[in-house]
């Protein structure tokens, strides 16, 4: 095997040149970079947190508090303070929020949400899931997920909050998967 030195690879006719052929693996070395091509190497950054102790709530509330990284993590950490989630870096992202609740009442709705901020004060809700209680005391999930696009680093944030009126609503939470908030970036902003 050789090394080819070039500056420049241009098709012979037409518009089109194919590097490899069908089942080859295509593998950029540690360290370099593509540029143009809004993707690059795949995901970079990929973080899930879990809320690890149940929590009742008799109004509206954000989830502020006992939120740990769970499972593994790919590239530098998102962070987290009184429940404010920041971005290590720009880029758009997938973030989704899950939650198992349960309520002490029947016929009362809570809904769950995503809120996102560009500013770093203004948070304005991006995503919902809502759920009625046709039972008291049985578990509910909600689930919802949105696309945000993180311009700056220093003022986009997101954080996660419940709508809920009437009785009491437990959370439930720990390591079986009741409550978690992820976090995937998808390319470049």
């Amino acid at each position: 095997m050789g090394t080819i030195f070039v500056d420049n690879l241009e098709p012979q006719s037409g518009t089109s040149l194919t590097l490899g052929a069908s089942g080859d693996t295509i593998a950029l070395a540690s360290g370099a970079s593509l540029s143009g091509i809004a993707s690059t190497n795949g995901i970079t950054v990929a973080q899930q947190f879990n809320l690890t102790s149940e929590q009742n709530n008799t109004s509206n509330f954000f989830y502020t508090s006992n939120l740990s990284v769970e499972g593994g993590s790919i590239g530098t950490a998102i962070t987290e303070s009184s429940g404010v989630f920041s971005f290590p870096s720009t880029g758009v992202y997938q973030v989704s929020a899950f939650t198992t609740v349960r309520s002490s009442s029947t016929s009362t709705n809570a809904t769950l949400f995503i809120y996102f901020a560009t500013d770093g004060a203004t948070f304005n809700k991006v995503a919902s899931s809502g759920q009625r209680f046709p039972e008291a005391n049985k578990d509910f999930n909600m689930y919802c997920s949105d696309f945000v696009d993180v311009t700056d680093t220093s003022n986009c944030q997101v954080k996660f909050g419940v709508d809920y009126g009437g009785g009491t609503m437990l959370t439930r939470a720990g390591t079986d998967g009741y409550t978690k908030f992820s976090f995937i970036r998808l390319g470049d902003t």
